[in-house]
């Protein structure tokens, strides 16, 4: 599967400067794979059953409050973005695999 190819996308997401577009483009991302993996197994899933597999909870009003600080600690500790960016990915290709055990093992929801 393409697992690795949309963890890569996921995580360069990660690095959008907009905030609440970083985790909108991750939620695309995640349901494009989710689709894709169900596709490949013949399966079909309503948009209802994407949503809930593939798109992670955020609340806006608390994101757009904790913005300013974590840009700021981005510039001054840029020595951490590598490890988000990894954990990022690691997260991702967790979620991509555990899709794909589940969807061999017809437990989808």
């Amino acid at each position: 599967m393409h697992v690795r190819r949309h963890a890569l996308a996921i995580t360069a997401a990660e690095l959008l400067p907009v905030p609440l577009l970083d985790t909108w483009t991750q939620n695309r991302v995640r349901r494009h794979l989710v689709r894709t993996v169900s596709e490949a197994r013949g399966q079909q899933l309503s948009d209802d059953e994407v949503h809930a597999l593939a798109d992670e909870p955020y609340d806006p009003v608390r994101r757009l409050a904790v913005w300013p600080v974590k840009a700021v600690l981005k510039k001054l500790l840029f020595v951490t973005a590598p490890f988000l960016l990894y954990r990022t990915y690691r997260q991702a290709v967790g979620f991509g695999e555990d899709l794909t055990k589940a969807s061999d093992d017809q437990n989808w929801a």
